[in-house]
C-alpha cells in the first residue's frame, strides 16, 4: 500500500486527502474558493466543483435563511445496526417561512413543518420527527406570525 500524504500541508495521511476537515477547509482557501457562511457558523461543506464553502450542504440555495434541526421522537428498533444513522438527528436548511409553515431541505429532498408545533412531513416517518425545540424558538423569532385585525 502507497504512502498517502495531505493536499494542504503534506502531512503523512492513513488513507484520505487530508489530515484533517481545518486542512479540507485550508486548501479550499488557499485554492480561491468562496467562503459562503451568512450566519458565521462554521464551515461544513465544501463544493467539489468550485471549492465554495458553506455552513450547510444547501447553504447555496438562493433562500437559505439558517440550518434547523430535527429530532426523531418515536421509539427506535431494538435491532437498529450500531452504524445505521436513521434516527439521528438531522441538520436541514430553512428556505422558506411565513411564520406558520416552514420548508426545508434534507439530502436534496424538500419538508414542511408546522411552526405551530414543529411537526410535518420529515423522511420515513413524518409522524415521528419534529423540528427541535432550540430551532422552532429561532424559526419563530426571525419569523413571527402577524394577525390582522
Amino acid at each position: 500500500m502507497g504512502s498517502h500524504h495531505c493536499l494542504h500541508c503534506g502531512n503523512p495521511t492513513e488513507v484520505a486527502n487530508y489530515c484533517d476537515w481545518n486542512c479540507n477547509v485550508a486548501h479550499a482557501k488557499a485554492a480561491g474558493g468562496k467562503v459562503v457562511c451568512p450566519n458565521g457558523l462554521p464551515i461544513m461543506s465544501i463544493n467539489a466543483i468550485d471549492g465554495s464553502m458553506y455552513e450547510h450542504e444547501h447553504g447555496d440555495h438562493p433562500d437559505y435563511k439558517f440550518p434547523i434541526t430535527v429530532e426523531y421522537t418515536g421509539e427506535i428498533p431494538d435491532d437498529l445496526p450500531d452504524w445505521d444513522p436513521s434516527f439521528e438527528v438531522k441538520d436541514h436548511a430553512l428556505i422558506y417561512c411565513d411564520g406558520y409553515i416552514a420548508i426545508t431541505i434534507y439530502e436534496c429532498s424538500h419538508y414542511m413543518w408546522k411552526v405551530s408545533d414543529g411537526t410535518g412531513s420529515s423522511t420515513w416517518r413524518h409522524e415521528e420527527w419534529k423540528i427541535s425545540d432550540t430551532s422552532l424558538e429561532r424559526i419563530r423569532e426571525r419569523f413571527p406570525v402577524q394577525y390582522e385585525g
